[in-house]
């Protein structure tokens, strides 16, 4: 998969979910290093049911025309484990971002390769 497009995608969502209640407050582009896999980790500012944010992740897919992502790509973090990774002490970034990271530990905690396009925590 192109890393640009994903990453181009990745932003384009990040701001359609803005107009959402989804809101997100930390969205990151993670890449597995078992599979090699990227998934886009989601924190919304507020709870909300699994159905009805993949209902609107999928609504936002369709409306931008998105081609490099889709929402099985697309995964719901609550802040309960956003907060156990580490990103609320990692990185301050409100806006759209482009922030790559290289896999590393951080305070003890394990974090994977990734580019963070938000975090807000």
């Amino acid at each position: 998969m192109d890393q640009e497009a994903l990453v181009t995608d990745a932003q384009t969502l990040t701001r359609s979910l803005d107009e959402t209640m989804i809101k997100p407050k930390g969205v990151m582009l993670a890449r597995s290093s078992e599979t090699g896999e990227s998934k886009l980790w989601v924190v919304p500012s507020n709870n909300i049911d699994k159905r009805e944010f993949y209902g609107l992740v999928a609504q936002a897919i369709s409306a931008e025309d998105l081609n490099a992502l889709d929402v099985g790509m697309v995964e719901l973090v609550d802040m309960a484990r956003a907060d156990r990774m580490g990103f609320r002490q990692l990185i301050r970034a409100p806006g759209i971002s482009r922030i790559h990271l290289k896999s590393n530990w951080v305070n003890g905690i394990s974090l994977p390769e990734g580019i963070i396009i938000r975090m807000n925590l």
